[in-house]
C-alpha cells in the first residue's frame, strides 16, 4: 500500500494540498535532509499528519539526527527532546528514567523548553534523578515565564493544597497560553491535559 501525505503549497492566492508518497519523503530523510527527518520522526511517535504510530520508525528518525551532526541546533534537540519522550515511557525501547533525563537535559541546555520542563518533572518526582521538588519547581516557574503553558499547570499543581491563590493564578495562565500551543491543537494528551486545567481554573476560581 502506498501512503500519501498531504504538504500544502500555494496556488494562486490559496493554499492547496499537494499529495506526496510517504516513501518519497521517507527517501529525502534517507538523503540527508534533517528537517524532513525531524517531522517524521515526530508523526511516527504521536501518529499525526495520516501517519500510524510507528515507534521503530519514531526512533530511527530520531537516531539518525541524534547520530549525526551538527549536535548544536535546535533540530538535534528536538530529536533528543523526542527519544527522552521515548525513553520516559518505554515506546519501542526499554524504559529507562535516567536514559531520559540525560536526553532531557542536553534539549534543556540548547534552549528547549519543553525539554525543560520534562526536566522538572523528573527533579519533582525523583525518577531518573535524586528527587528535589524545589528543583523542579524552579523548572516549572522558568518554562511557564517563558510561556509553555504545562509548565504553569505544574507550578498550579504543586501550589493546589496550600495556595489556592496561586495555582488559580497559573491555572489561568495555563488555560490562556493553550489557546495557541500547536501541541494542544496537534496532540491529543496534550489538548486532554490543557482542558482538564482549564476546567479546574472554571471549577476553582
Amino acid at each position: 500500500m502506498i501512503l500519501f501525505v498531504a504538504i500544502f503549497g500555494l496556488t494562486g492566492c490559496f493554499m492547496q494540498p499537494v499529495w506526496i508518497p510517504i516513501e518519497v519523503i521517507e527517501n529525502k530523510c534517507e538523503m540527508g535532509d534533517r528537517e524532513i527527518c525531524i517531522r517524521l520522526g515526530s508523526d511516527y511517535l504521536y501518529g499525526a499528519k495520516g501517519l500510524n504510530k510507528d515507534y521503530a520508525k519514531a526512533k530511527r528518525y530520531f537516531e539518525n539526527i541524534y547520530n549525526d551532526k551538527p549536535k548544536n541546533d535546535l533540530i538535534y534537540f528536538e530529536a533528543c527532546l523526542g527519544l527522552g519522550f521515548m525513553y520516559t515511557y518505554g515506546l519501542g525501547v526499554e524504559k529507562s528514567y535516567e536514559k531520559a533525563f540525560e536526553l532531557y537535559s542536553i534539549s534543556c541546555n540548547g534552549g528547549h523548553i519543553v525539554a525543560c520542563t520534562n526536566i522538572g518533572t523528573m527533579y519533582y518526582t525523583g525518577k531518573g534523578v535524586q528527587k528535589d521538588a524545589i528543583k523542579g519547581v524552579e523548572y516549572f516557574k522558568q518554562t511557564c515565564d517563558l510561556g509553555r503553558w504545562d509548565g504553569c499547570v505544574k507550578i498550579a499543581t504543586h501550589y493546589l493544597h496550600s495556595d489556592k491563590t496561586k495555582a488559580l493564578q497559573y491555572l489561568k495562565k495555563s488555560c490562556e497560553l493553550g489557546k495557541n500551543d500547536q501541541g494542544v491543537q496537534r496532540l491529543s494528551h496534550e489538548n486532554e491535559m490543557w482542558k482538564e486545567a482549564c476546567q479546574a481554573y472554571e471549577e476553582l476560581k
